[in-house]
């Protein structure tokens, strides 16, 4: 009886084993962001897949990098979150104060993007030279 179990458990160790996929292309994307004519710093931008899950990166001096994005189409978000140059009172009059803070790039290229992009295996340049809506 041993025997028989035994063997059960090697078919489906080996079944389990024989139905796993390889993992999905991927590709490295890198490239500059301004927006306005101006470096983003401190930004964020993310690649939406077709399928999959997103993978994002830190803009830096309107530079980026961000490795293990899918191949195919994508859609990029870009996101800059900015200080107003305000502050206001955390938890009410005489409390600890936090910036206020907002997001630089219009919606049309984070929330509602229209960017678009084809990753390709391996490195991928892309440059986005962002405008304020008009």
């Amino acid at each position: 009886m041993n025997f028989v179990r035994s063997v059960g458990a090697l078919i489906l160790l080996a079944l389990a084993l024989g139905c796993s996929s390889p993992p999905p292309p991927t590709g490295t994307v890198s490239g500059r962001v301004k927006f306005d004519d101006a470096d983003v710093d401190g930004g964020r931008i993310q690649f939406i897949p077709a399928e999959g899950l997103p993978v994002e990166g830190e803009i830096k001096g309107g530079q980026y990098n961000v490795p293990n994005v899918r191949t195919g189409e994508a859609k990029v978000s870009i996101s800059w979150v900015k200080s107003t140059g305000k502050q206001r009172e955390l938890y009410g009059p005489g409390s600890e104060k936090a910036d206020i803070t907002e997001e630089a790039i219009p919606t049309t290229y984070n929330t509602k993007t229209e960017l678009k992009m084809t990753v390709n295996v391996g490195p991928n340049t892309k440059d986005f030279d962002l405008k304020k809506a008009k």
